[in-house]
């Protein structure tokens, strides 16, 4: 696995504009943006966080049927997620554990542990945060994906506003 930061997607260059005027690179060839169709095994939760996120990512020009597997990826995370924090508000973080014997027949003592759900909730946001950062989805990444102003071209009257000077040989020049 290469070291430093993953490269951005070209939209989302797009969208930042270049304010370095640094020479981009050469564009890479992009797919059609399209939100594909959700996989059939799906669970209806997760369907729903499809419809929800594929949409904002299609208008964003950031999905495409090449990266369906990412966005089921977020999708399934996602519904785990919900699942285990669900299963924790019901049952409580912790659990306890009576006396027992294990299958050698050694006694247990009775205590309390740490949930299931826990651990599952932790591996879902981690795989929910990695797929988000691949879509430009966190607020450091969005931020910074905000959509470039349209360059406009200035008029005399804006120019003389932002404490420039009127060009020579127009109606209002200085002589």
């Amino acid at each position: 696995m290469p070291a430093g930061r993953p490269p951005k997607p070209d939209a989302i260059r797009e969208l930042q504009g270049n304010p370095g005027k640094r020479p981009l690179r050469k564009r890479s060839a992009r797919p059609a943006v399209r939100l594909p169709n959700p996989p059939e095994h799906l669970p209806p939760p997760a369907r729903a966080e499809w419809r929800r996120v594929g949409e904002q990512l299609r208008t964003l020009g950031l999905i495409s049927d090449v990266a369906r597997a990412a966005l089921v990826v977020y999708c399934v995370a996602w519904t785990r997620h919900k699942q285990a924090s669900l299963a924790i508000e019901r049952e409580g973080a912790v659990i306890y554990v009576p006396e027992h014997t294990d299958n050698k027949g050694r006694p247990w003592p009775a205590r309390w542990d740490t949930s299931p759900w826990v651990a599952i909730e932790r591996s879902a946001a981690d795989q929910m945060l990695k797929a988000m950062r691949e879509f430009g989805m966190t607020p450091a990444s969005f931020t910074k994906a905000a959509a470039a102003e349209p360059e406009q071209e200035a008029t005399p009257l804006m120019r003389l506003l932002q404490g420039g000077k009127q060009t020579a040989g127009g109606p209002d020049a200085r002589r």
